[in-house]
């Protein structure tokens, strides 16, 4: 792992640490922390490592962010400053369970913590590994977690656990930059919903008929696009609320048509070769006309490389489904890209952050 980079590898208080050294440092020594999976999901820790920043890891796994293992993780960053003469503050990244130990080390020691970067972290034992929230927990990590934290059986509640450090975080003013979401248009969401039925919003589904609208909005039961065919159990997305809202304002029925498929990458939607742009113009040639196009895409092009040239590459297909379907008059359809908070977001690499002060452009997904 990372075997391009110098790397050392040592012992801090019984726990292994490793420290990744970039090509080229950064003279202000600046350094990411992953407290746990290091290796995972690490588009970001490489394009730093790039960038000039060190890379650490403390391996202090099964110990959940509980006191014991903060104190050990306060040693490894004294290593750190003492042996390799890293910045006195460090990044700390909280991937999954990982956001338990970065979250409760920064409110332990805000004075050396510069920033949190947390990706779909968690954050409150009690829901994970405990299971007491809406997601499955673990039994037996929550027998070694309960006894880490001294939470008794039927206890709900515990001072240590990260979620009710939020407020420690805030008075310290620790800039934190949480990375958190869904899948794309095809609605992965489990979470309970209440969305009702509406007589007049109908759905085009993958079966090729029209039916009132439904949750889930891409079900490939007797599907006549196999392109489109979903390998997992869709749920619930956004699109039929934004469509009754869209019935309601304009007073007219509304037809929202299935074209999505979760995990699909842009190049997918070219022009060029793409087999889901092919399937998608196939399906509006049998309309009588569209209105406009939901776009929401993003995470399966989250590389530093497909994410610099997310922008030009969106754009191009949009100019081309607008000729394709509007002919000369490309900017007769509408093409907004939306988000879960529904507002416009530049489409920029997520790769930009860099984790440090600087305004955070982030990518759609």
């Amino acid at each position: 792992m990372y075997e391009e980079y110098r790397q050392y590898h040592f012992v801090v208080d019984g726990q292994e640490g490793i420290l990744i050294c970039p090509q080229t440092a950064r003279e202000d020594r600046k350094y990411i922390w992953r407290t746990e999976f290091l290796g995972a999901f690490d588009y970001a820790d490489r394009e730093l490592l790039k960038r000039g920043w060190h890379l650490a890891y403390y391996k202090v796994s099964d110990q959940f962010g509980a006191p014991q293992a903060i104190r050990k993780m306060r040693k490894f960053q004294e290593y750190l400053e003492k042996v390799h003469h890293l910045a006195a503050k460090a990044v700390l990244f909280g991937f999954s369970r990982g956001g338990l130990y970065a979250v409760n080390y920064a409110a332990a020691y805000p004075e050396k913590t510069a920033k949190l970067y947390l990706d779909a972290p968690v954050l409150d034992i009690f829901s994970w590994p405990g299971g007491l929230g809406r997601g499955e927990g673990s039994e037996a990590d929550w027998e070694i977690c309960r006894k880490l934290y001294q939470v008794q059986e039927g206890q709900k509640e515990a001072a240590e656990n990260p979620i009710n450090k939020m407020k420690v975080l805030i008075q310290n003013r620790i800039p934190v930059l949480l990375i958190a979401g869904q899948s794309n248009s095809a609605g992965y969401g489990r979470d309970y919903i209440s969305d009702c039925l509406d007589a007049g919003v109908h759905l085009l589904k993958n079966n090729g008929k029209w039916d009132i609208a439904s949750h889930p909005m891409n079900d490939s039961t007797g599907t006549i696009h196999p392109q489109n065919r979903d390998g997992a159990n869709t749920g619930h997305g956004m699109y039929l609320s934004f469509a009754k809202y869209l019935k309601r304002e304009l007073g007219y029925p509304i037809g929202l048509v299935q074209a999505s498929l979760g995990g699909s990458p842009l190049k997918a939607w070219s022009a060029e070769n793409g087999y889901l742009y092919r399937s998608m113009i196939h399906i509006v040639r049998g309309l009588n006309g569209i209105k406009g196009i939901l776009w929401y895409q993003g995470c399966s092009d989250t590389s530093p490389e497909d994410s610099r040239t997310y922008e030009e590459r969106f754009e191009k297909m949009v100019r081309d489904v607008r000729r394709t379907v509007h002919g000369a008059y490309e900017a007769d359809l509408p093409y907004p890209p939306v988000t879960d908070g529904g507002s416009r977001l530049p489409m920029l690499s997520f790769y930009e952050v860099e984790v440090e002060e600087k305004r955070v452009e982030t990518g759609m997904s």
